[in-house]
């Protein structure tokens, strides 16, 4: 007997376990009406009451899944206020969910034929059935394309490449660099002195020979100044003009093409050899 009992218990768990299992796999099952009303009671009546103004103000503060778990309840408790499902329905379409507002509508209409809102209540289902009709067109456009809408381009923009700044710097480091190479062209020791030693020689029969010897070395530190004003010039320019091409080369790399649509057009055509259709197409 004992068996028995541990036995049915576990059946029961199972059960249990089986339909919330199958409840949270069918979420468009959780929105569940009355079958048909039902003769409500004052005590009824005033909790359903209740649960619509919770309803209300959840609804009014966005959080549509929680209003509309208290609006279903409230229908529940009191379903003699029609009207408490064209408050589910609009609470379904601010929640994104127009099928389930349809539903709503349907069933309102379903058990208010005579309703002075009828019409305007069609009119609201005929306008959400046509916006369901357009999104799963459009859903299904985009999957017919490849994931992409907009008849089958993509809304990305190509790449407008790396534009003129790399050229700027090419130009800049170019001008450097022709101007250190014409100062290292141009600058000369004067006749008597040795660039490796810094030192000038003026023969002692030299008129003024202090006076040509100071003007000798004074040339000779010049030439040394701009030689090395030159090498700098010379290593700047390089550098500028290689990090200008590199700038460029990587923008490049980089760049995305534009996405061409792909294209399918047919047209008749004859020649004096034949009659019939041609086909053309970019893909």
């Amino acid at each position: 007997m004992r068996l028995l009992t541990t036995f049915a218990a576990a059946a029961v768990t199972l059960t249990v376990g089986s339909s919330a299992f199958a409840q949270a796999a069918a979420p468009s099952q959780r929105w569940v009406y009355p079958a048909a009303c039902k003769e409500v009671g004052a005590a009824e009546s005033e909790q359903g009451h209740a649960l619509y103004l919770a309803a209300k103000v959840k609804s009014d503060n966005g959080k549509y899944d929680a209003a509309l778990d208290d609006f279903i309840a409230a229908y529940g408790k009191d379903c003699s206020k029609p009207l408490i499902l064209i408050a589910i329905s609009k609470t379904h379409e601010l929640n994104g969910d127009r099928k389930e507002a349809v539903r709503a509508i349907e069933l309102y209409l379903q058990r208010n034929p005579g309703a002075e809102d009828a019409a305007t209540q069609r009119n609201r289902a005929a306008a959400l059935r046509a916006k369901i009709a357009e999104d799963d067109a459009k859903r299904e456009a985009a999957n017919s394309n490849g994931g992409l809408g907009n008849g089958g381009h993509s809304d990305e923009k190509p790449s407008e490449g790396p534009g003129a700044g790399p050229w700027v710097v090419v130009g800049v480091g170019g001008a450097v660099l022709v101007t250190g190479v014409v100062l290292l062209a141009t600058a000369t020791y004067p006749a008597g002195c040795d660039a490796s030693t810094n030192k000038c020689v003026v023969s002692a029969s030299t008129p003024n020979a202090q006076s040509v010897l100071d003007q000798k070395l004074s040339d000779a530190n010049s030439a040394r100044t701009q030689k090395g004003i030159g090498g700098v010039m010379t290593g700047v320019g390089v550098a500028g003009v290689g990090a200008g091409l590199a700038w460029y080369f990587l923008a490049k790399s980089h760049e995305k093409p534009a996405t061409t649509a792909r294209t399918f057009e047919l047209a008749p055509a004859v020649t004096p050899t034949f009659a019939g259709l041609s086909a053309a197409g970019s893909f």
